[in-house]
């Protein structure tokens, strides 16, 4: 019988360094800023 990858999973997660961790998080808000720096360069330009 062979140990549920689940074991191995919750072993090796926390060796996994910070960065590899928190990468989804950090790429959406980074994802969010580029959004709102896109959208207030549009608010700037436009004519009034």
């Amino acid at each position: 019988m062979r140990p549920s990858s689940g074991g191995l999973i919750g072993r090796t997660m926390p060796l996994l360094p910070e960065r590899l961790r928190y990468f989804p998080i950090a790429y959406e808000a980074r994802r969010l800023e580029r959004d709102r720096a896109r959208l207030r360069k549009i608010i700037d330009l436009r004519p009034i």
